[in-house]
């Protein structure tokens, strides 16, 4: 198992933990999990924990027609999922070593683009460019027209939590120390780049979902030991660190996407530790709060004026047992896949 795959299962064992803690629930024999939005189509896993090992299913939703296609069967360990325009980029973990898939949406043509045999994890895609990285702590880059398998990084880099969006690559790197962030600015060739550390290590314990939305990143910075000592740092590629978003509650998953007028939006989970509401938080003019509830919302994505989310519900408290959708321009909610 990769450290990316690692961080995911024990995040999301003390999260079911948490909740089975809170509400004495039971696990669910299905569940969603790594849902992603790239405008009006939704990908989204689909968790069925009666068999050992578990059996993924990875469903195709597209909001305008309300369709859906089921893009893998039940047979794949599924750890790692996105979404950008006409594909769907995906990591099988149940095959030896590990599998990258590349899925067109247009012809419903499912390839295998990765398999070195160095546990590739981490995948995510940005136009026609794929990367992830592997156990050999390489961050790799593919070029779905060409084929054309590229090694952006060698030794001794440690690379985690990777981003790309355009001209953009983002990831941890720590071979530098724990909270690390590094940018890469490469031309959509691969070639030539230019790297830059633009957060050093020290300053926090961890840095996670890391995001990019050309020419804006963003990433999470936590703090071991503190409940709520979570913030969010928003930095532009041209100019440097431009936000700080804080909170007494505490802050989760997040994802950031370009607006009409040419700024940034920003979505993130927060929890109350003392209520023990949750909280779905959009930040572009303001922070408020678009989605609440007394079950676990957590993994919140944003492409144009949608945003998704994984939702938990009376009958399944201690996951997610639903996707749901917001119109950021009609105020609209409602639950998509469940």
């Amino acid at each position: 198992m990769t450290k990316a795959a690692f961080f995911k299962f024990v995040v999301g064992g003390l999260v079911g933990l948490l909740f089975l803690a809170i509400y004495g629930g039971s696990a669910h024999a299905t569940y969603y999990s790594l849902a992603s939005i790239s405008g009006n189509n939704v990908v989204a896993n689909k968790v069925d924990t009666s068999t050992s090992p578990d059996k993924n299913s990875l469903y195709l939703y597209n909001i305008s027609s309300a369709s859906l296609e089921t893009i893998t069967a039940e047979t794949k360990g599924i750890v790692s999922v996105d979404i950008d325009g006409g594909y769907v980029v995906y990591e099988d973990a149940l095959v030896s070593s590990g599998n990258i898939h590349l899925y067109k949406i247009s012809s419903h043509v499912d390839t295998v683009i990765a398999t070195d045999g160095k546990w590739p994890t981490d995948v995510r895609i940005s136009g026609n460019k794929v990367i992830y990285y592997n156990t050999a702590n390489q961050l790799c880059a593919y070029d779905i027209p060409t084929k054309a398998l590229s090694v952006l990084t060698a030794a001794p880099t440690y690379v985690d939590h990777v981003a790309i969006s355009g001209d953009i690559t983002l990831y941890e790197d720590t071979s530098l120390g724990l909270g690390s962030v590094m940018l890469y600015l490469n031309p959509r060739t691969f070639s030539g780049g230019s790297y830059t550390c633009i957060m050093p290590a020290g300053t926090c314990n961890h840095t996670v979902y890391h995001e990019a939305a050309s020419p804006y990143v963003s990433w999470v910075e936590s703090y071991f030991g503190s409940a709520t000592a979570t913030t969010i740092k928003i930095y532009d590629a041209r100019t440097g660190l431009i936000e700080t978003i804080s909170s007494t509650r505490q802050i989760g998953g997040a994802d950031i996407d370009r607006n009409l007028g040419g700024s940034y939006n920003v979505v993130y989970e927060e929890y109350d530790t003392t209520s023990r509401a949750f909280y779905i938080m959009l930040k572009d003019s303001s922070s408020r709060a678009i989605s609440s509830s007394s079950y676990i919302q957590k993994e919140p994505k944003i492409s144009g004026k949608y945003i998704i989310w994984s939702q938990a519900n009376a009958t399944y408290t201690s996951g997610a047992a639903e996707i749901r959708l917001y119109n950021i321009l009609t105020g609209a909610e409602s639950i998509i896949l469940n």
